[in-house]
């Protein structure tokens, strides 16, 4: 017996790995589903195409998504993905494409709205989950000038209103699929 009243070796050591010996395997291991599939090489490059065409990194699809940013970068590298998400990025990428730039081309449609202002082109900002930086580099202007011009009252041209109105409008169309857990990003 040791001072704290233990026989040498009586005891036994908790593991870390939830009490199991090393290389044993918990019960019930042999009979789990793992989601953790290599996808087709196609399926990663196009999730990647699809943020680059919205102007999104992992960060600000996960926010936008609710999906966890690892869960994102391990489709990013191969796992595959939940199949509606994949769909939700491609609808989103499908009308970026569309509406790259107001430089693109011309919009015929004109709207009773007026051109926007400050307020109303952050709110839209905030609801493509663009920067400012990003939009402003879209539409070719100087980000500072931009900014002062709209901090003094100004607005954006017709065009380029509509342009990001039409973004809005499809991210409004196309909502984020429901995450299948939080648990599990």
């Amino acid at each position: 017996m040791t001072e704290l009243g233990y026989a040498a070796g009586s005891y036994d050591v908790i593991h870390r790995n939830g009490g199991q010996c090393c290389g044993e395997q918990r019960s019930g291991h042999r009979n789990r589903v793992s989601y953790d599939l290599c996808a087709t090489s196609g399926t990663s490059e196009q999730i990647a195409r699809n943020l680059r065409l919205i102007g999104w990194s992992v960060v600000q699809a996960e926010k936008r998504s609710g999906t966890g940013r690892n869960r994102i970068s391990r489709w990013l590298s191969g796992v595959t993905p939940e199949p509606s998400f994949v769909q939700w990025l491609t609808l989103l990428a499908k009308w970026h494409g569309a509406w790259f730039s107001p430089l693109k081309r011309p919009l015929t449609q004109h709207t009773n709205k007026p051109p926007m202002k400050g307020r109303e082109f952050y709110r839209t900002l905030l609801v493509i989950g663009w920067s400012e930086r990003l939009a402003v580099a879209r539409m070719g202007h100087n980000r500072a000038a931009f900014r002062t011009s709209l901090h003094a009252g100004g607005h954006l041209s017709e065009q380029e209103s509509q342009w990001l109105r039409y973004l809005e409008l499809g991210h409004l169309a196309y909502p984020a699929p429901v995450a299948l857990s939080s648990f599990s990003n």
